[in-house]
């Protein structure tokens, strides 16, 4: 099992790349001034508000249950947590109280859309027959749950952290876990 983790942070209220602008109009409300949203979701940003970190999650092996990955933190965007390669594991999320969103109480959900954290995640599970894609969580976020401050957990993630909020990119919920098979 080999999962790719990406996520981003930022201190927004709102962000989205696919947000609709009148024909002729710049994402500051003006015409022709060329202002874009960078990838941290800033209009007229250079990059610099934000901080993405990647990593592969690889564990090694996997018992009977779930398994903790990432805390997702307040204010993510552009989350994708997405297996390499199909395996016998699913990708579980649960809410800030421990309560299961996706995958969750040894029940495996159809993929669907999902809201939790003031955001909506979409879990996709290719054809188990006849893909060999892995299954993912994804959501545009940004996510609005209160932080805690817990520490960074041990296996690979990927998120942006805002770099007013940069003390250590502590991670708070939602979590995502395996269940491991």
């Amino acid at each position: 099992l080999e999962l790719e983790i990406i996520l981003e942070k930022v201190g927004l209220l709102f962000f989205s790349n696919s947000f609709f602008y009148p024909q002729g109009m710049d994402c500051d409300g003006l015409a022709g001034s060329r202002q874009v949203i960078d990838k941290c979701g800033i209009c007229g940003g250079d990059n610099s508000a934000c901080e993405i970190i990647a990593g592969i999650f690889r564990p090694t092996v996997l018992s009977v249950g779930y398994h903790k990955i990432i805390e997702i933190p307040k204010g993510a965007a552009n989350i994708n947590i997405t297996e390499m390669v199909k395996s016998r594991n699913y990708i579980a999320l649960r809410n800030q109280l421990g309560e299961s969103i996706i995958n969750g109480n040894w029940a495996i959900d159809r993929p669907g859309t999902f809201s939790a954290a003031g955001t909506v995640f979409v879990y996709k599970r290719p054809n188990e027959i006849s893909s060999k894609a892995g299954e993912s969580i994804t959501a545009e976020g940004p996510t609005k749950e209160v932080p805690t401050q817990e520490e960074n957990p041990t296996c690979g993630g990927v998120h942006v952290c805002h770099s007013s909020v940069i003390t250590g990119c502590n991670l708070t919920r939602p979590v995502i876990f395996i269940l491991g098979n």
